[in-house]
């Protein structure tokens, strides 16, 4: 085997095998900035929240209804949800 023939074997073996390595790897760390992401949003959620005088119940409430969504509306009824009131500004 000569040297072009053998670059290309190893070529395709790199591509072969380290192609769904490199995908999977990706989307790893696609994954973890994602989640990072959400989690530094909800944390200056809270802290907004905290500085406009809602109270842990309320802050609780706004995270619950952000991660598991709202449901359809014939789902929801005045029991089960109602909209948090604004704080004025100070």
């Amino acid at each position: 085997m000569d040297i072009s023939s053998r670059l290309v074997s190893l070529v395709v073996v790199i591509c072969v095998l380290g192609g769904p390595f490199l995908c999977g790897i990706i989307a790893i760390i696609c994954n973890t900035i994602t989640k990072m992401s959400q989690q530094r949003a909800d944390a200056n959620l809270k802290m907004a929240m905290i500085q406009q005088g809602y109270g842990p119940a309320e802050i609780e409430r706004v995270l619950s209804m952000k991660t598991n969504g709202i449901k359809g509306k014939e789902e929801l009824s005045a029991t089960t949800w109602q909209p948090i009131p604004a704080k004025p500004v100070k």
